[in-house]
C-alpha cells in the first residue's frame, strides 16, 4: 500500500477535506492536537476540534501529533500527559506522534534525546495509544539512536522525489508540500500548500486489532540487538581502515591493531568477532560463506544496487570488503587492499600509503563479487538505512541531501571561522520562508555570527538576520563560484536545491567560504 496523508494545524486554515479526497484520493490526515513551546507553554491547537470533526465527516483515517521542545525526561513525560488529555474522547486509527524538530533537542547527546523520545512514547503506549515519532531525515539518522526507536511508528520528513531508503524501517514519509489546485509536489514551503506524506503500513488494521506500537516488543528487541552488533561491526571496520594506521601483510595478518598488519579476510573476521558475532571456524575468504551462513547470515546475489550497511561483499577466492554506510551505489565500503609496494607481504608494519586499508565508494571488483553476505537473524532484512558511525572525522564529506542540519551548518561555521556549534542562532521566525532548507535554527532576535560572516562574504547588509537579500546574495555567490542552486537561480528563497549548492561548495577542494 502507499496512501496519501496530509498533516494540518491552525496554520492551514479551513481545510477542504472533501475536495482533497475527490481531487487527490486523500486517505488520511495527521492533525496537530497541541504542543509545548517556550513562548506559549502547553497549549491546544486552535483548529484541532474543527479539523477532527471535518476529517471524521469526510471518512478519513485520523492520527494526531504534538509539537514539543522538551529536553528532559521530566518535561517529556508532562508533555505526553498533556497530549493524552487532548486526545481524550477522540478516536484514532492512525498513530499519535511526538514532533521532534527543535535545535535545542538536537544539541542533546544521541542517548539523552533517545531517552526523551522513549519517555514520551512509552507514556502514550501505557494508555494504549499507537505511539510514534515525527522528525527530519537528518535528525533521524544523526541525532538519535534510531534503531532503538524501531518499536514505535516512524514518520520521517525527507523532502525529495525518491523514497528515502536510507531512513530504514519507516511507515510514513513526508515528501514535501502540495497545492490542492494543481497536485504538484514542491520541496520548499510554498504559500497555499499543505504538507503531504505517504503511508505504507496498514495502521488502521493494527489499531483495530488492539495493537500498540510496542506490541511486538520481543521481535523488536531481537532486531535492535542485531542492529547494534552490525553497527559495531561497521564502526570497527571504519576505525581500522580510516582512523588506525593498519597495514597489509598476508603473513602477519593477525596483528590487528593501530600500527599492525592484516589482510582482507582476517580484518573482516576480526571485526565480526569483536562486534560479538559467532564466526565458527572462518579463517579466510574460501570458508567465510559456509561458516557465516550457518550462523544467521544469508548468501545473496551480488546486486550492489541493493547493498546496505553491514553487508559483506565476498569473492570466494580473492577478496572481501564491508559496506559501512550509505546504500546501493551511494554506499561506502571499508577494506584491506594491498601493501605499500603493491605486494601481499614484506612491507613495513602500519599503513605506509594511507591506502593499504581504506574507506572508499562501493565498486565492482575486478574478479567479480561472488555474493553479498547479509545478517538476518532476528530480522528479515539486516540493517536498513544506516546508523551513523561515531568515529567519522570532519574530513568525511557532507552528504549532499538538500537538508542543512547541524553538520552542514558546522562545516560552514568552520569555513568562516565563527563559533562552530552547528546552529544558526537568533533569527526572526517571520523570515523562515526565505531559508526553508535550513533545519538548525533558533529564534531569539539576537542575530547570528555566522550570518554576519556570510553577509560580509557575499556583500549584502551585515545585520546577523537571514532574510530575502541574504538568501539572494548567497545564491549569487554560489552561482558565481560555479555551484548550482537549482532552476530558479538567485530567487531569494533558500530551499533544498540551494542547500545542495551550499553543501557542494563546502565539500569542494576550492571551498569559496574559506
Amino acid at each position: 500500500m502507499k496512501e496519501l496523508v496530509i498533516d494540518v494545524s491552525h496554520w492551514d486554515g479551513n481545510v477542504d477535506y472533501e475536495a482533497w479526497k475527490k481531487k487527490h484520493n486523500l486517505w488520511g490526515v495527521i492533525i496537530k492536537a497541541g504542543g509545548n513551546e517556550t513562548s506559549l507553554g502547553r497549549y491546544k491547537d486552535s483548529q484541532f476540534e474543527n479539523n477532527y470533526k471535518k476529517a471524521k465527516a469526510a471518512g478519513l483515517h485520523i492520527g494526531a501529533y504534538y509539537y514539543t521542545v522538551s529536553t528532559s525526561t521530566t518535561e517529556s513525560k508532562k508533555d505526553a500527559e498533556h497530549f493524552i488529555s487532548l486526545l481524550k474522547d477522540h478516536t484514532f486509527d492512525l498513530p499519535v506522534y511526538m514532533d521532534v524538530e527543535d535545535p535545542r533537542q538536537f544539541a542533546l547527546s544521541k542517548t539523552d534525546l533517545t531517552t526523551v523520545i522513549t519517555t514520551f512514547c512509552d507514556t502514550l503506549v501505557s494508555k494504549k495509544y499507537y505511539a510514534g515519532l515525527y522528525t527530519g531525515g537528518y535528525a533521524w539518522l544523526n541525532n538519535m539512536h534510531y534503531m532503538q526507536l524501531l518499536k514505535y511508528a516512524n514518520w520521517i520528513a525527507w523532502w525529495r522525489a525518491a523514497w528515502p531508503t536510507e531512513a530504514g524501517d519507516i511507515g510514513l514519509w513526508q515528501q514535501g508540500t502540495m497545492r490542492l489546485s494543481d497536485g504538484k509536489v514542491y520541496y520548499d514551503d510554498i504559500s497555499g500548500c499543505t504538507d503531504i506524506s505517504w503511508c505504507v503500513v496498514d495502521y488502521p488494521s493494527r489499531i483495530k486489532n488492539n495493537e500498540t506500537s510496542s506490541t511486538k516488543k520481543e521481535e523488536t528487541i531481537k532486531i535492535i540487538a542485531a542492529n547494534v552488533k552490525l553497527t559495531k561491526f561497521c564502526e570497527l571496520m571504519y576505525k581500522a581502515c580510516a582512523v588506525w594506521s593498519l597495514g597489509y601483510d598476508q603473513y602477519q595478518r593477525q596483528n590487528i591493531y593501530d600500527g599492525g598488519e592484516c589482510d582482507c579476510s582476517s580484518l573482516v573476521i576480526w571485526a565480526l568477532k569483536t562486534a560479538g558475532f559467532d564466526t565458527g571456524s572462518a579463517s579466510y575468504t574460501g570458508n567465510m560463506s559456509s561458516n557465516l551462513t550457518a550462523r544467521g547470515w544469508k548468501r545473496l546475489a551480488p546486486d550492489l544496487s541493493k547493498a546496505q550497511p553491514g553487508d559483506i561483499l565476498l569473492n570466494d577466492g580473492y577478496h572481501t570488503a564491508v559496506v559501512i554506510s550509505g546504500s546501493g551505489w551511494n554506499a561506502k565500503i571499508a577494506q584491506a587492499s594491498i601493501d605499500e609496494r603493491g605486494r601481499i607481504t614484506g612491507g613495513t608494519a602500519g599503513d605506509q600509503t594511507g591506502n593499504e586499508t581504506n574507506v572508499r565508494d562501493i565498486y565492482t571488483y575486478s574478479h567479480g563479487w561472488s555474493c553479498i553476505l547479509r545478517y538476518t537473524e532476528g530480522t528479515t532484512s539486516g540493517i536498513s538505512g544506516k546508523e551513523p558511525i561515531s568515529d567519522y572525522k570532519p574530513t568525511i564529506k557532507l552528504e549532499v541531501d538538500g537538508i542543512a542540519g547541524p553538520a552542514t551548518i558546522k562545516a560552514w561555521q568552520i569555513s568562516l571561522k565563527t563559533t562552530a556549534d552547528g546552529v544558526i542562532s537568533g533569527q526572526l521566525q517571520g523570515n523562515q520562508k526565505y531559508f526553508s532548507g535550513i533545519h538548525s535554527v533558533t529564534w531569539e532576535r539576537t542575530g547570528s555570527s555566522l550570518v554576519r560572516a556570510v553577509q560580509k562574504k557575499v556583500g549584502v547588509t551585515v545585520d546577523g538576520y537571514w532574510g530575502y537579500e541574504t538568501s539572494k546574495g548567497i545564491q549569487k555567490f554560489l552561482i558565481k563560484n560555479g555551484f548550482n542552486v537549482g532552476s530558479a537561480g538567485a530567487d531569494g528563497y533558500f530551499g533544498p536545491s540551494s542547500v545542495k549548492g551550499l553543501q557542494n561548495s563546502l565539500n569542494s577542494s576550492k571551498n569559496p567560504w574559506k
